[in-house]
């Protein structure tokens, strides 16, 4: 027989053992079905391009790729129908191409599970692209000595027909057919006296035929067998080692040095298989973000990230991290050399889908409108509302979990188990069931399962143990945020997105999302006011309160009260008391601050109070007394506060709202200290921190350790200070409290000149001017000016200082409330040091010159880049 007749003998009997005919060949190639013809009858050879499109529809294992190629074209003899001997070698492991990186500990651990005897068969089960077949190859290397007959790989994607298994087997072995024995008794023969590892890739299209490797493992005493699968074979004596995706940056580049980035796997992975496709690519401290955010995204998975890396001759970091919307479209064009199931990331998960029952896809396929995981409850209420899934919800969910396309996330408590598929999987689930007939109805149920546990939860999140609660909308934010954005498609939707939003806004004033909550509930106040949807005016007035308080936690004022007066009109129209009295609380508290109208402010929360004691709203009676409390605390009159605070505290005790009690107790923490004891100050604010702390509330606690840092800076113990300040602003930060950053930028800039670093003290006054101006905040730009004055002192600037002091003066005139005591002691202190230095009649013309200026005025002067933005250039000769 001719070498191309051989080659086309053998190309036959692969393209059977597939099942496929000729035509199915071509066409998966494709080309002629003629042509196929025309290469197993020996009449012709493949070019090189055919060749290689065959070896891939053929489903290679990855070793016989390249023969098989060389072979079509006739350069090497073919060494199909037979391999040699066992005998003549240990190992049929070919060297790898390229290194294994970040799989140190995993290795160990599957060397230490092989080390024991006990252990004959160990199943490698992961995710599709997580890399098993890779770290497999690396354990059998490295496990060559420990083997008296050596290790040999069996590669299995190509089969379909379990009872192919031995053919496989004894190719890899070296057994020959011989007479009338069968095939599968001699390999059983061969085996039966040997210490081996075999190692059996890709099991799981074939998990049908499990037993056989019990079979094997019974007939042959020193056999150890290493499988890889995606789906667990469920036989007696198996171990199972989940292998995980590549450790990726816990912060996505954001707070980690360059070289701290280099030692996560995921980050190694991609800039190697980066530079091996663009050899200018290099990590460097302007995409070090982007490759961190990539590797993030992308799960630690190998093939997704070796996918990605592979783009970069054509995409830099950040294209690609702005392509991933269209992750399974972009992760494609893997080697040519790899099986094609590892081509592209859709194939991959697609290898996995297509090995399941038509009841697994369809849950699978319904898994997929849950973002962010869920619970059990919730995969039955939604996957299984109408009670047709046969297999029933928890076998469908143990089986997907088996196959490594569903995750089990457990923190101890059955009832929290968590359901997760990693973001790449959903993908692929979630294109499949906007291709079937079912995606809206599904959609649908999940945004009202996630408006009715909302709604549910809302009362608890001002009981006796928010925290619980807190920490549970957390979990399920996601999949709230997923329900929020279908809401917004269509008219029709849009009343399950307010409803949702409305009873969500506490979470969000809790939790610090301020500027998430006011978008979400903006939406849909919005399309609530046209006449297309239909809402209850009450809930209407209790979604405008709500983003009332999100945007004054903000520090936007004037939207605050704008959104107060829409609700206390909406409220009264509709006869709601409760929403009428909330909108005047609202409006009393903008009243209060910025504008410090006190007695507007009073009049304001005094009519609130009426209203809630006629409802017996206790809530309500603490929140207005909290109030007037406040207010009698901004104009000085301790005493007053006290009393109404004292009153809040217990209005607050019968509602049962802890993180409101925990809030009037710092208040009186403030007060304290504003009354001169310190240390009684200091004790209330380590208790209300704890509990801040215990109820997740980082906007609270953020106040309570600025309260620390100003209690320390009054005592001149900066270092402390400052970490206080620090404290706080990193939480505010965290929340986007505008009006708390400012605060601390402002308190870290006196220890800054308290320290001598004079350039970052003006750095943070500056910024600090900024903010505060944007927020329109009367109280806080006196205070910058009063810090820039400060500096301009302390670098001699007098006259310039002293303006500064005047302006000061006169805004904090205007405002009205005492001084905070280190602020107070700061200003007489530097504004003594200035006056010491200059004669008399030039302090005396320089404080009115400041003491004349308008707020606008003294901003420009004290920042003349601002002056553009006021309409204001300085001009005057005696303004430096």
């Amino acid at each position: 027989m001719s070498e191309s007749a051989t080659f086309g003998h053998w190309l036959k009997q692969r393209r059977r053992s597939l099942g496929l005919t000729q035509a199915q060949l071509a066409q998966g190639v494709p080309c002629a079905v003629e042509t196929i013809r025309k290469i197993e009858a020996g009449g012709r050879r493949p070019s090189k391009a055919l060749a290689e499109q065959l070896a891939a529809s053929l489903r290679l294992p990855d070793e016989e790729h390249a023969t098989f190629v060389r072979v079509a074209l006739g350069i090497t003899d073919p060494p199909l129908t037979s391999t040699a001997p066992a005998t003549r070698s240990r190992t049929n492991l070919l060297a790898p191409l390229t290194p294994l990186l970040g799989r140190d500990a995993e290795l160990m651990a599957i060397h230490e599970q092989l080390r024991r005897s006990e252990v004959r068969l160990l199943t490698l089960a992961g995710p599709p692209g997580v890399g098993k077949t890779r770290l497999s190859q690396e354990v059998g290397r490295h496990a060559l000595d420990a083997f008296r007959d050596g290790v040999f790989f069996v590669a299995l994607a190509s089969l379909r027909d379990p009872d192919s298994i031995p053919l496989l087997l004894a190719r890899a072995l070296g057994v020959q057919e011989s007479g009338a024995e069968p095939l599968r008794e001699r390999v059983y023969a061969m085996l039966r006296d040997r210490q081996m590892l075999l190692m059996l890739d890709n099991f799981e299209q074939l998990v049908a035929a499990a037993p056989m490797v019990t079979e094997l493992l019974g007939v042959a005493p020193g056999l150890k067998v290493l499988v890889t699968s995606r789906e667990v074979l469920h036989i007696h004596g198996e171990h199972v080692f989940p292998v995980p995706p590549l450790a990726v940056p816990s912060v996505e580049g954001a707070g980690v040095a360059l070289e701290q980035l280099t030692h996560y796997a995921a980050v190694q992975l991609f800039v190697e298989r980066a530079q091996a496709a663009n050899r200018n690519f290099v990590l460097n401290r302007a995409n070090m973000a982007a490759v961190a955010e990539l590797c993030v995204r992308l799960e630690g998975l190998p093939l997704a990230i070796e996918l990605a890396a592979g783009r970069s001759a054509i995409f830099g970091p950040r294209a690609l991290l702005a392509r991933l919307s269209d992750r399974l479209t972009v992760l494609a064009g893997g080697a040519r050399n790899l099986p094609a199931r590892q081509q592209t990331l859709r194939a991959a998960i697609t290898w996995s889908y297509d090995l399941l029952t038509a009841e697994e896809q369809l849950l699978f396929r319904r898994l997929s409108v849950f973002v962010g995981g869920c619970t059990l409850e919730a995969i039955e209420a939604v996957c299984n509302a109408t009670g047709d899934l046969r297999m029933g919800t928890l076998e469908g969910v143990a089986s997907l979990i088996d196959k490594h396309l569903l995750q089990r996330h457990s923190h101890g408590d059955v009832a929290a188990e968590r359901f997760v598929m990693l973001e790449t999987i959903r993908v692929y689930a979630e294109d499949q069931l906007t291709n079937s007939a079912e995606a809206a109805a599904l959609q649908r149920l999940h945004a009202e399962y996630y408006l009715t546990l909302a709604s549910a939860v809302e009362p608890e999140l001002l009981g006796r143990e928010p925290r619980s609660w807190l920490d549970y909308l957390e979990q399920e934010h996601d999949n709230i945020r997923s329900a929020l954005a279908w809401s917004q498609v269509s008219d029709d939707r849009a009343a399950v997105g307010i409803k949702l939003a409305v009873a969500l806004w506490q979470f969000w004033k809790l939790r610090g999302y301020f500027s998430e909550g006011r978008a979400w509930l903006e939406r849909g106040l919005g399309k609530s006011s046209g006449p297309t949807v239909s809402v209850p005016a009450t809930l209407r007035a209790k979604g405008l309160c709500g983003a009332g308080w999100l945007a004054w936690d903000q520090g936007d004022h004037e939207k605050a009260a704008v959104c107060f007066q829409e609700c206390l009109e909406v409220a009264s129209n509709a006869g709601d008391q409760i929403g009428r009295a909330y909108g005047l609380l609202g409006l009393g508290q903008v009243a209060r601050r910025p504008r410090r109208d006190f007695t507007r402010a009073i009049t304001l929360f005094e009519t609130s109070l009426a209203l809630f004691q006629a409802l017996e709203h206790h809530r309500g009676i603490a929140d207005s007394l909290l109030g007037l409390a406040t207010v009698a605390r901004d104009q000085g009159d301790y005493e007053r506060a006290v009393l109404h605070y004292e009153q809040s505290l217990r209005a607050c005790q019968k509602a049962c709202d802890t993180r409101l009690s925990a809030n009037i107790l710092s208040n009186l923490a403030i007060t304290t200290f504003l009354r001169g004891d310190h240390a009684g100050a200091a004790d209330y604010a380590r208790v209300c921190l704890e509990q801040f702390q215990e109820l997740g509330d980082k906007q609270a606690s953020a106040r309570m350790l600025n309260l620390l840092g100003e209690i320390e800076r009054t005592h001149d113990r900066y270092e402390q200070a400052a970490l206080f300040y620090r404290e706080s602003l990193s939480l505010a930060q965290q929340t986007g409290d505008r009006g708390q950053i400012a605060i601390e930028i402002h308190n870290l800039g006196h220890v800054a000149l308290m320290q001598g670093d004079l350039q970052q003290a003006i750095t943070y006054f500056t910024e600090g001017l900024r903010g505060e101006w944007e927020m329109a905040n009367g109280e806080g730009i006196a205070l910058c000016i009063a810090g820039l004055a400060s500096t301009a002192g302390v670098r001699g600037q007098g006259v310039r200082a002293i303006r500064l002091f005047g302006a000061t003066a006169t805004l904090r005139h205007r405002i009205g409330g005492d001084w905070w005591p280190a602020d107070r002691a700061a200003f007489d202190h530097h504004l003594a040091a200035v006056r010491d230095r200059l004669d008399a009649a030039a302090f005396t013309q320089a404080w009115h010159e400041g003491r004349a200026m308008t707020m606008e005025q003294a901003v420009a002067y004290a920042l003349p880049e601002m002056a553009i933005l006021l309409g204001r250039v300085p001009h005057r000769q005696d303004y430096p």
